[in-house]
Parts: C-alpha cells; sequence; structure tokens
C-alpha cells in the first residue's frame, strides 16, 4: 500500500482526482506506515512472516464509524473547494479508504473486505 499510494496518488493527480491524492498521499500513505509498523510489532507466534490477528471490540467499531463519518464530511468540503472531478465517488473513496487503513491498523481480517469495496469505487472512478 505504501508504493501503490505513491503511484497512484500521482496518477490520481494526472487525472484531477484531488480527492484520490489527498486521501492516498495524505491519508493512506501515512497509516499504511503505521500499519506496517503495527504488523511488524505483532508476529504470529514466532512466525516473522505472519501477523497475529486481532480481534475488533464494538469500541473499535464505533472509533471506526464516528471517524469515518467526520472524515467524510471533511473531505467532502475540501474535494468541492479543490473542484475534483466525480465528487460523490471520490468522496466515497475516501471513506472506504479510510475504513480499510483503520481496519489494517487494528489487524482485523475485515481490512480486505474495505480495499474489496475501494476497489469497486476505483473502478468507477
Amino acid at each position: 500500500m505504501i508504493v501503490f499510494s505513491l503511484f497512484y496518488g500521482y496518477v490520481s493527480y494526472t487525472f484531477l482526482y484531488y480527492g484520490e491524492v489527498a486521501t492516498y498521499v495524505g491519508m493512506t500513505l501515512p497509516m499504511s506506515v503505521i500499519s506496517l509498523i503495527s504488523w511488524l510489532k505483532n508476529p504470529y507466534g514466532s512466525n516473522n512472516i505472519e501477523v497475529r490477528v486481532a480481534k475488533l471490540t464494538a469500541k473499535n467499531i464505533v472509533a471506526m464509524c464516528i471517524l469515518s463519518v467526520a472524515i467524510t464530511f471533511v473531505f467532502y468540503f475540501i474535494l468541492f473547494k479543490l473542484n475534483t472531478a466525480n465528487i460523490v465517488p471520490s468522496t466515497i473513496s475516501v471513506t472506504t479508504s479510510f475504513a480499510a487503513v483503520y481496519l489494517t491498523y487494528k489487524r482485523s481480517p475485515y481490512y480486505a473486505l474495505s480495499y474489496a469495496s475501494n476497489d469497486v469505487i476505483l473502478i468507477v472512478l
């Protein structure tokens, strides 16, 4: 995701998808670095190739939902001010990207569902 964030940020910039640039370079990239550190610090047993899976708590889910709504709301206005092309899918992409990175950071296996939903939005874009 670190390399993809940089690559996709550049491609998005060339298509005037400023929301995608802000999302991937400003949010997903830093969160991916933090997630990588979290994963490296939590190996599964003595195996350094696999990560220890964490169980989501109700508190984690509520926090993710509240943060997702707040980030979506803020980014909509940022994207609007930047005159972002396809603002609705770009805004939804912000939400799904944040949820995916949050779940990755929490080492939840559900992160893949969020990334898959984000991929659908990226196809729309």
